[in-house]
């Protein structure tokens, strides 16, 4: 898909999901609000890829990860957040496998994060908030809703998600900057 064609689709599942909805907020970049992302790699150490376009999870030559952090400010301060669905889009892979995303626990920044600084286990929560099956193409969904009720009052800190999946194979997913709550 063209970057054009993916914001189209973008656009239509979030109409789809707010319907006539009043307060429902997008999120994305070049929208209302900014994403943040970046890639973890364990073979680039010192690498900060925050403005490379495209991010992994999985296996190739080496680890890959997935920091993602969504600007909560276009929600209203003290609003109820009911519903929060997130939207990756995978680019390729015919490798089919549950991705899972964390709560990151610490801060970081597009242009400085890399493995070496950010790659540990120790800034991510062990329990998994959300689920999805990476693999084929296409836009993939997950609902983050309570941690973003978390970072809309305050409760959590907004360090954002990480997305990981197990290292057996190819990367399930690959996924390029868009991505939307």
């Amino acid at each position: 898909l063209t970057e054009a064609e993916k914001d189209a689709a973008i656009a239509a599942a979030s109409a789809s999901a707010c319907g006539e909805a009043p307060g429902c907020v997008t999120i994305q970049r070049g929208g209302s609000g900014n994403v943040w992302e970046a890639d973890l790699a364990s073979s680039n150490g010192n690498w900060a890829a925050g403005s490379y376009p495209w991010t992994w999870t999985g296996l190739s030559s080496s680890i890959h990860r997935t920091v993602m952090k969504f600007d909560m400010s276009p929600v209203p301060a003290g609003a109820y957040v009911t519903s929060a669905t997130a939207y990756v889009y995978d680019s390729w892979t015919n490798n089919y496998n549950p991705v899972r995303a964390h709560q990151v626990l610490s801060p970081w920044s597009e242009a400085t994060v890399s493995w070496t600084n950010f790659g540990a286990d120790a800034n991510f929560a062990a329990a998994v908030v959300a689920q999805f099956m990476g693999g084929g193409v296409g836009y993939k969904t997950f609902y983050l809703t309570g941690l973003a009720s978390g970072w809309v009052s305050g409760d959590v800190p907004n360090n954002g998600i990480l997305l990981e999946e197990d290292l057996t194979g190819a990367p399930k997913l690959h996924t390029d900057a868009g991505s939307e709550v």
